[in-house]
């Protein structure tokens, strides 16, 4: 919002309208959410890939989620076997499966807890690589008999702990689609009242 339209403004007006922003801006990320989940249905999404560094991809993302971190008094850190990974992938799609996992994770780590994202390489059969990515939390934790449903569609742990910051359950759905259409997989594995760790 800019600021010369908020200058004009109370500073009741200003607050009210800094929350009907963000309200905003989540009601359109959940429709671009549904349209993907939709494409991803029907078929009709492709992947655009193209060779990047994805080790500084990475760092881009989570720095963008730095100011977030900060204000909720949350490490956020990142650690990357190498710093120079060229690989070929879709960046608009890849920015998606970060961005949700790292929503996530600061969504459900109270102030004083760690966020770490780590990067790492592996060489395959064939002479290939392959990325393993993983965001760690140190957030409340997901039960153990909830896990095998986590990646289901409007799924939502439903625990006193969580209600606070209940969301659509459309989000880690999406994620596991966007990392099967890039030919990987997602796991998840996570200790109530210790954290959750996706790879």
């Amino acid at each position: 919002c800019s600021s010369d339209l908020l200058a004009g403004l109370t500073e009741p007006s200003q607050s009210q309208l800094e929350v009907m922003l963000r309200n905003c801006r989540r009601l359109l990320r959940l429709i671009n959410q549904l349209l993907d989940i939709a494409r991803l249905e029907a078929g009709g999404m492709e992947l655009k890939v193209k060779k990047g560094n994805l080790t500084q991809f990475i760092k881009g993302i989570v720095s963008s989620f730095a100011p977030s971190a900060e204000r909720n008094g949350i490490s956020l850190q990142v650690n990357a076997d190498v710093d120079d990974v060229e690989m070929v992938f879709d960046d608009e799609k890849l920015e998606k499966v970060l961005s949700n996992m790292l929503s996530n994770a600061l969504k459900f780590t109270a102030r004083g807890g760690k966020v770490l994202v780590s990067c790492a390489v592996d060489a395959d059969s064939q002479g290939g690589k392959s990325a393993r990515i993983t965001v760690k939390d140190t957030g409340h934790g997901i039960p153990k008999e909830e896990l095998p449903r986590i990646f289901d569609r409007f799924r939502q742990v439903d625990g006193s702990s969580t209600r606070a910051h209940e969301g659509t359950g459309i989000g880690l759905a999406l994620v596991k689609d966007l990392v099967t259409l890039h030919g990987g997989r997602i796991d998840v594995s996570s200790e109530p009242g210790f954290g959750t760790e996706f790879t």
